[in-house]
C-alpha cells in the first residue's frame, strides 16, 4: 500500500474534519500541534512531512473508529475493549505519540513525547477506559508502523544524512547502510512499496 502524498493528505484531511465532539476534537488538535512542532524540523521535505502527518492522522482515525464504531478503519479494523469517549481520547493520544516516537527516536524527543502523552492521559478520569483506549491507540499505531515502517526508516536516514557535519558518526553509519543498497534501492523493499506507474 503506497499512496502518493496528495491522496494521503486528502484522505487524512477528510478524517480530521469528521470529528463532531469538542473534547475529541481538542485532543486531536493538541496532538496536531505536537506533531507540527516536530515536523517543522524537516519541513524542507514536504513530501516526507505530508506522509508522516497523513499516516499519523490515519492511525488516529482507525484508533477512534475501533473505540466508537469498530470495523470501519482503513488499516486497523479490530474492536477496542473500551467504548466511551474516555477510551477514544486515550486512543488519539497514544496513536499520535507512537507514530511520532517511531520517527523521532532521539532520547530527548522520546522523553518530550512521553511527557506530552502523560499530560494528555492525565486529563482522562476513567482509568479502565483510559487503559483500553491506550491499548487501542498502541495497536493502531503498530498496524501502521508495520505497513509503513520502511518509510519511517528512510525519514530517519534522510535526517541523519542532512546533518552530516553535526552528527558525523551517525552519518557514516547511514552511508554504510546506503552502500549496502538497503536505503537507496527499492529492490529490497516489499513490492507494495514500489511506486506504481
Amino acid at each position: 500500500m503506497h499512496l502518493p502524498t496528495p491522496q494521503f493528505t486528502r484522505l487524512a484531511t477528510a478524517v480530521s474534519s469528521n470529528l463532531n465532539n469538542p473534547a475529541l476534537e481538542s485532543m486531536v488538535l493538541a496532538w496536531d500541534h505536537v506533531s507540527i512542532r516536530y515536523l517543522n524540523r524537516i519541513k524542507s521535505n514536504q513530501t516526507v512531512v505530508g506522509r508522516i502527518q497523513s499516516i499519523r492522522q490515519l492511525a488516529v482515525h482507525d484508533a477512534v473508529q475501533a473505540v466508537l464504531d469498530p470495523g470501519y478503519g482503513y488499516v486497523f479494523n479490530k474492536g477496542s475493549s473500551g467504548s466511551t469517549l474516555h477510551a477514544a481520547l486515550a486512543a488519539v493520544a497514544k496513536a499520535s505519540h507512537d507514530i511520532l516516537a517511531g520517527v523521532f527516536p532521539d532520547p530527548s524527543d522520546q522523553s518530550d513525547l512521553d511527557h506530552s502523552l502523560q499530560e494528555s492521559l492525565s486529563l482522562i478520569r476513567d482509568g479502565k477506559e483510559k487503559t483500553a483506549g491506550t491499548h487501542t491507540g498502541e495497536e493502531s499505531a503498530a498496524a501502521y508502523t508495520r505497513i509503513f515502517g520502511p518509510l519511517a526508516l528512510d525519514i530517519q536516514l534522510e535526517k541523519v544524512l542532512a546533518t552530516e557535519n553535526t552528527h558525523r558518526p551517525f552519518a557514516q553509519a547511514a552511508r554504510k547502510y546506503d552502500e549496502l543498497g538497503r536505503y537507496s534501492s527499492n529492490a529490497t523493499r516489499p513490492p507494495a512499496w514500489r511506486r506504481s506507474a
